[in-house]
């Protein structure tokens, strides 16, 4: 069987080798490259901040921000890596959305920091933007990976954000493969981008965690 994981190289390893493992031929296609932008120290009291990707994580070290500040994240890898970085107060959104974490965020008394990248999937309210990375999308498919179409299919495609769904979509659309992938089981992190999936026109999606290979995964 074949999935494919549309991540980075680096970040998809982990994954990749646990499907290997399990007997999938794993095929990695990232969607967007990352570019880190510089981080003011802020100097300012701040009760709390929010990091919605995992790409974020550097920003805190750069803004100067101490360990035991309370931290919004969506997501349990990200979670883990920012323990992994000393963070101590790290708070996991209830629902795996950055929607689910609005009532939290206004909970609190003090300044909010946002740490975002090109795109905000979600709009937090009462919090301060920092704008921590920029996307760039992927203007083609790899050669590889059209290659490797032209004689097999995926069961499994694996979708990591809204922004990536929409990428996905709009490349497809390009290579003329919108036909190609209903045969695939759609597989997406939360119930939000599962929904725009299907907005977008794809019929077999559900989430990671109907999946017992991502749900032992991402526990």
């Amino acid at each position: 069987m074949n999935v494919l994981i549309t991540r980075p190289k680096e970040q998809a390893k982990e994954l990749t080798q646990i499907f290997e493992n399990v007997g999938f031929k794993a095929f990695i296609e990232p969607l967007f490259s990352v570019k880190k932008l510089p981080v003011k120290k802020i100097s300012m009291p701040v009760s709390a901040a929010i990091i919605t990707s995992i790409n974020a994580c550097f920003a805190l070290k750069e803004a100067g921000l101490k360990h035991d500040i309370k931290i919004f994240t969506v997501g349990k890898k990200t979670a883990q890596k920012l323990c992994e970085e000393g963070f101590k107060n790290v708070i996991i959104s209830p629902q795996n959305s950055a929607q689910s974490l609005q009532n939290l965020v206004l909970e609190e008394k003090g300044d909010v920091l946002y740490f975002h990248g090109s795109v905000i999937s979600f709009n937090f309210k009462n919090v301060k933007k920092i704008h921590a990375y920029e996307t760039h999308e992927i203007e083609n498919f790899s050669t590889e990976f059209l290659a490797f179409v032209q004689e097999n299919f995926f069961d499994e495609i694996l979708i990591f954000s809204q922004n990536s769904a929409t990428i996905f979509f709009k490349l497809a659309q390009r290579h003329n493969l919108l036909e190609y992938f209903p045969r695939a089981q759609i597989l997406c992190i939360s119930d939000n981008v599962a929904d725009y999936m299907k907005r977008l026109g794809f019929t077999k999606v559900k989430i990671f965690n109907s999946n017992p290979v991502l749900k032992k995964f991402y526990e």
